[in-house]
């Protein structure tokens, strides 16, 4: 948040579900996956004292736009 210039924006996209895992999918080496619950990513926008975001989702995708 810091790092924002005043009505500077955050945009980032997470995996939706649940847990943790790791994949070798379309890359062929292993990767860690941590698995996120819109309601989760919410909380964790206003501890960090965003003060305003949209959240979309898409088929195993949460795409994310924080504001400060």
């Amino acid at each position: 948040l810091a790092s924002l210039e005043d009505n500077g924006r955050f945009a980032f996209t997470l995996k939706a579900g649940d847990g943790e895992a790791y994949s070798s999918e379309k890359l062929g080496m292993p990767r860690f996956f941590c698995y996120w619950k819109t309601s989760d990513v919410e909380d964790k926008l206003r501890d960090a004292g965003y003060g305003s975001w949209a959240i979309t989702e898409h088929p195993g995708w949460i795409h994310v736009m924080a504001s400060k």
